[in-house]
């Protein structure tokens, strides 16, 4: 095994121990999948022999390095991490000689613990949670469905028309009929007689631009 960090000595803490991980989970794998026996048995044993021939370093001559393709040659590294990937390569290799971890229907019995592991007795103020009680659940159902109302209700609101006015009809001003609008997009056009002796202009950009002279030369007018 070799990960890429170690090639530039860039492997930071939980790197380290990445390879223990991945041992441990290589064995459980040819038990849970045995056709993949042959295959991971090999790989597995062929690190264990590079990791223990790291295993030589230190002042103790037993301290573990992690770059365990240096085989008997110390890469001056030690810690938690690379005495982790050495044990569990080691215990990877020793996998045939135990049962599989229980099923469900193969014995097994763990069952949940809302306690955390907790007796009754000894749990921390705060820590436990009761279950709630059939006055709180009928709440809950409640308060959840009136949420459910409320938000499908908005949303009928403000993608619906029902409450939009209906802008078809007629305009008078003056004593003259406007334009019947036809839908939203069309704008009721007022015309005719004036408001209180004033004219009503049209929209403008209805009324005509009238042409500007051209000068070819002189002085402007003043």
């Amino acid at each position: 095994m070799k990960d890429i960090c170690e090639e530039y000595n860039a492997c930071n803490n939980d790197e380290q121990s990445f390879k223990a991980y991945l041992s441990r989970w290589m064995a459980a794998t040819t038990q849970m999948a045995p056709f993949t026996l042959s295959q991971i048995s090999g790989l597995l044993r062929s690190s264990a022999v590079a990791a223990a021939q790291q295993c030589d370093g230190g002042t103790d001559g037993v301290t573990c390095g992690l770059k365990w393709y240096q085989n008997s040659t110390w890469d001056g590294s030690y810690g938690v991490g690379q005495q982790m990937a050495a044990m569990e390569v080691f215990l990877g290799t020793l996998i045939h000689q135990q049962p599989p971890p229980l099923t469900n229907t193969t014995g097994g019995t763990s069952v949940g613990n809302p306690s955390a592991g907790y007796n009754a007795s000894n749990v921390p103020p705060g820590s436990y949670i009761a279950p709630p009680s059939k006055g709180e659940r009928v709440g809950a159902w409640f308060i959840t469905a009136l949420l459910v109302v409320g938000t499908v209700g908005s949303c009928a609101f403000m993608w619906g028309d029902t409450f939009e006015k209906n802008n078809e009809g007629t305009g008078k001003v003056g004593g003259e009929k406007g334009e019947k609008g036809k839908g939203k997009e069309k704008e009721v056009v007022v015309s005719g007689a004036g408001i209180g002796g004033m004219k009503v202009l049209p929209p403008i950009e209805e009324r005509p631009v009238p042409p500007r002279p051209i000068y070819l030369g002189g002085s402007l007018p003043t």
